[in-house]
């Protein structure tokens, strides 16, 4: 009887653990979840957002969606080009490469740079479109010029790893160094890293030790802590670590940096 009455206990705690009550929704989403009723398209987007990453309610893809498609009705860029995401990793939705390009597109000609970058991969993989490296260089391209480094790395990347064109694989290190160093100018550490690596290995520059240990101190100090192990300097995240879109406001200047280390 004993272990019976043990037993009974241990599948009523284990029952408690099972049947967990779903998490309330904060004031913050159902805030939010009134505004985008009245068509307000940022709250749309924000209440898009708590569902896709669950902060203050329980995750739903359908919902996150749903609240995109909203956001996207009103104009708003980044419920579009969220909205596209969806549809090319298959939250919430059926997996659907030409969907995700047409909503990227639509983003990308009202100016939303990531949408340009998420598209220019469509058209280098062929994914939903035709595929076709000029128009993905293009878009790259189109990215880089309005000074969104992640536009020009994926340019440098592109030509230091070589990309397929209809008479082979195009390789150009020098290419390849002047984008890395566009993005390393605009902030973005990992275009300093690389840098660091090509006169570290002489890829389109002479070999330098002295160059290559600066734009590694320099990645480092913009938070890309693959930079840090180069120069064994301490790495911390959070006094480090700046979002892209600060950059601007941070007091390092990295343009000039570069040119210092250019002259060395």
């Amino acid at each position: 009887m004993r272990f019976l009455l043990v037993g009974l206990l241990i599948l009523l705690t284990a029952g408690c653990v099972a049947t967990k009550p779903p998490k309330e929704p904060s004031t913050d989403t159902i805030n939010s979840n009134l505004d985008c009723r009245v068509g307000l398209p940022l709250s749309c987007f924000t209440l898009g957002n708590k569902y896709r990453d669950g902060k203050g309610v329980d995750r739903d893809y359908l919902k996150a969606v749903q609240a995109y498609e909203l956001s996207c009705d009103f104009g708003f860029n980044p419920g579009c080009h969220s909205l596209g995401e969806m549809y090319y990793s298959g939250n919430g939705v059926k997996q659907d490469y030409v969907t995700a390009a047409t909503y990227l597109n639509e983003a990308c000609l009202s100016g939303y740079k990531w949408s340009c970058l998420r598209l220019a991969s469509l058209y280098d993989s062929g994914y939903g479109v035709e595929r076709d490296v000029d128009k993905a260089a293009a878009l790259y391209n189109r990215a880089c010029d309005k000074n969104f480094s992640e536009g020009c790395l994926t340019l440098g990347t592109r030509y230091y790893n070589g990309y397929y064109t209809q008479q082979g694989v195009e390789q150009d290190y020098d290419q390849a160094y002047l984008y890395y160093k566009i993005a390393c100018e605009q902030g973005n550490g990992e275009g300093c890293h690389n840098l660091g690596t090509l006169y570290a290995l002489g890829k389109g520059v002479e070999p330098d030790k002295d160059k290559s240990l600066g734009y590694f101190q320099l990645a480092c100090k913009s938070g890309y802590e693959p930079s840090c192990l180069k120069t064994n300097e301490p790495h911390d995240k959070k006094k480090n670590t700046i979002p892209f879109y600060l950059k601007q406001y941070v007091k390092i200047n990295y343009q000039e940096k570069a040119k210092e280390l250019e002259s060395l």
